[in-house]
């Protein structure tokens, strides 16, 4: 089968921040790879034992090396700093972080992986592409599969690939004091203190495991567990196993307070701020007075995540360099121009750049569009209702509709509107009309829910034979992204000549397309390359 995308994904593994990176990592790879072909590139310590190797695991132990060509980068690592995805960016036009508590974008950081159950869209800026919450909790394939009933005889005890901040030891003073059960004590590879294992292997209620690889063959067989509230937490939510957690690093407390209203997970809060007395009074709770729940109707997650966001990377990406306007949700769109109707200058409500920019690109829409000879007119993305102001000034005869899915905006539009102009407030997803001789939508297509073969369609059913189509488009052959540094935007939809004619011609609607250079800061008409916007004009057969 023919790999449709190439992603290389970086990732760290060390003693000091544990194997949580890299084992998410080795899950999503092992989705993306199915479809796609992947590289996954760990920086690791030298005495670090990594699984079992696979062909796309290059291990790397040098600061410097080279980056293979890809068409997505996806990066864990939590490096927020701007000057490594500068670097980055000159390597890869698309680049994705794995983020957990920061909410922080670097620049050139194309979108953001967020698979946690706490987690919510919003924390992030609204022109950023987010995969985030509940339905991309990453699981290996072993704990989504369904398993035979095994008797429940021990307690199950791990905190994770390493152990940092040195839990194991206190835990398994506390345990083997007072339960009832036998212990399997589990130290992930990452674990660097033998003392610590010499210490317990001769301890008969004490079974020792390390850097074992199918765990939930022990977690099965467990009564209950005491883990870290890390990524290990979903595990045993997927096998139903009630927990007793802490956490063990700043990236696991959200996890665990999420979780406070859990009933099989009851998390203590900080793992230097739990007294002994505390989990020790926990572990006589949940063994003296039988809380422990061995059936649960519901998941609080989709346990495949894994799959979910593999293929919803594939989708997206793929979607991207077929050459196809990137899409954004509704919602997102929205959430842009949530506060804006609140600023002062008119410009900064509609997020131009300057006040001279907006004035010139509606003055040279309207020098371009024979408005003497229109009747009906309608605008896609409406504002504030500037633009039709200034036309209406011109030519008051002309029947003026604008639709902006903005509500602020809209309300904006109709405090402003002493003029005959007709406002709605509606997706234009959903809209439907009358016929009219011209279509206008300026700073729209660089942001929208709907693609360009949707937009040409909907256009020409809109449009009276011989109206005039009117739009703009960000230009993705601007000459200025041949500098050294100087990347596009890919917070936005970014689009060639070739593309957009390709649409047009396509639809077999349209005939005598014209395109426009324009730097509306200088007011001045230039060649296409030479302008980071190109305007066409069209007009319907």
């Amino acid at each position: 089968m023919q790999k449709k995308l190439k992603f290389v994904i970086l990732t760290n593994v060390s003693s000091r921040i544990g194997y949580g990176h890299y084992n998410r990592c080795i899950i999503l790879t092992k989705k993306l790879e199915k479809k796609n072909q992947v590289t996954l590139i760990v920086n690791a310590e030298k005495k670090i034992k990594l699984f079992k190797q696979k062909p796309w695991i290059k291990i790397n132990f040098k600061k410097n090396f080279k980056f293979p060509k890809a068409d997505v980068c996806i990066v864990d690592k939590y490096n927020y700093k701007e000057k490594f995805y500068r670097k980055l960016r000159s390597y890869y036009s698309r680049i994705v972080i794995f983020d957990d508590i920061k909410y922080v974008v670097p620049k050139h950081v194309t979108g953001i992986i967020n698979p946690n159950i706490y987690n919510s869209k919003t924390f992030y800026p609204s022109n950023i592409k987010i995969w985030s919450g509940k339905k991309y909790i990453l699981l290996r394939d072993e704990f989504t599969k369904s398993r035979k009933r095994v008797k429940k005889n021990s307690v199950f005890l791990c905190v994770g690939g390493s152990d940092p901040v040195n839990q194991m030891d206190r835990l398994l003073n506390i345990l083997s004091s007072i339960t009832k059960y036998k212990i399997n004590a589990v130290f992930g590879h990452g674990f660097s203190d033998k003392k610590i294992i010499r210490k317990w292997k001769d301890n008969k209620k004490i079974k020792i495991y390390f850097g074992i690889n199918n765990i939930s063959n022990i977690m099965s067989r467990a009564v209950y567990a005491i883990s870290s509230s890390g990524s290990m937490i979903y595990e045993l939510m997927a096998m139903k196993i009630p927990t007793i957690c802490m956490s063990l690093a700043d990236n696991q407390i959200n996890i665990g307070k999420s979780l406070i209203k859990s009933k099989i997970i009851s998390y203590l809060g900080h793992y230097d701020q739990v007294s002994d007395k505390n989990i020790l009074n926990k572990i006589k709770k949940i063994e003296k007075k039988s809380l422990i729940i061995r059936e649960i109707k519901e998941l609080k997650f989709d346990k495949y995540g894994s799959k979910n966001l593999a293929n919803d990377l594939t989708e997206y990406f793929l979607k991207i360099k077929k050459n196809k306007i990137q899409t954004y949700p509704t919602y997102q769109i929205r959430e842009e121009y949530e506060y804006t109707d609140k600023k002062i200058a008119e410009f900064k409500k509609l997020r131009w750049g300057s006040n001279i920019s907006m004035d010139n690109r509606y003055k040279f829409l309207i020098s371009q569009l024979p408005f003497n000879k229109v009747k009906y007119w309608l605008d896609i993305g409406s504002g504030t209702g500037k633009l039709q102001k200034m036309v209406l000034k011109k030519f008051p005869n002309v029947s003026s509709t604008g639709i902006e899915l903005s509500k602020n905006l809209y309300k904006v539009s109709l405090k402003n509107n002493n003029i005959k102009s007709k406002f709605l407030n509606i997706d234009f997803l959903k809209f439907n009309s009358h016929k009219f001789d011209l279509i206008t939508c300026v700073g729209v297509l660089s942001k929208t829910n709907f693609d360009l073969k949707f937009f040409a369609k909907k256009a020409s059913n809109l449009l009276n034979k011989e109206g005039i189509l009117f739009f703009d488009f960000k230009n993705i052959n601007w000459d200025k992204f041949n500098q050294k540094s100087f990347f596009p935007d890919y917070r936005h939809a970014w689009t060639s000549k070739k593309q957009i004619l390709y649409a047009l011609n396509k639809l077999k609607k349209f005939k005598k397309i014209k395109l426009f250079g324009f730097l509306p800061e200088k007011n001045k008409v230039v060649e296409l390359n030479k302008s980071h916007t190109i305007y066409l004009k069209a007009k319907k057969k």
